[in-house]
């Protein structure tokens, strides 16, 4: 898991950025209980995942952001299994779910989160780059909040995230 609770910068050098971010969570390795992060953040691209990580500060500076690569960590993220034993109760805001997460698979994830009472409750965007029909029918239908199709520019996946992240975080009311 990447801990983005450090200020980070995507600029030329996205390595750089995500090495940062990666120093960041290990400096707080060491408290007792792990707080959870406002978004749960299910991606396999470190790239993409510091450009989400920028857009969503660029919104909510004091969002705090956790990052997994793969649909098995995500499900120990969110049920606090295994490495995330020692998360504390509290569940993220919103999870964004990149659908070509590798794994069990996305589906499998949201359709397990949505069983459970409580994480019920969890905004899940799905982000897919592309707009597949069947696709969005079968993630809707399983329960994600919102399926958005993604594009492949940086720039524009950031702008595209800023607004997502402005209504899940600033504008929606979420029951406590």
């Amino acid at each position: 898991m990447q801990r983005f609770r450090c200020p980070i910068r995507v600029n030329k050098d996205i390595r750089w950025a995500v090495w940062i971010s990666a120093a960041c969570m290990m400096e707080q390795a060491t408290q007792e209980l792990l707080p959870t992060a406002d978004v749960l953040l299910i991606e396999h691209s470190t790239t993409y995942a510091a450009y989400a990580a920028q857009a969503i500060r660029d919104t909510r500076p004091q969002t705090t952001i956790d990052m997994v690569t793969t649909s098995e960590q995500a499900l120990y993220y969110l049920f606090r299994a295994g490495a995330y034993a020692r998360r504390d109760s509290q569940s993220p805001r919103l999870v964004l779910l990149n659908v070509a997460v590798p794994g069990i698979g996305s589906l499998e994830v949201l359709e397990r989160l949505k069983r459970d009472r409580i994480g019920s409750a969890i905004p899940v965007v799905a982000l897919a780059l592309g707009m597949e029909s069947d696709l969005v029918q079968q993630f809707c239908t399983r329960g994600a909040s919102s399926f958005v199709a993604a594009p492949l520019d940086p720039h524009q996946y950031m702008v595209m995230l800023r607004h997502v992240a402005s209504y899940w975080l600033n504008i929606n009311l979420s029951p406590p």
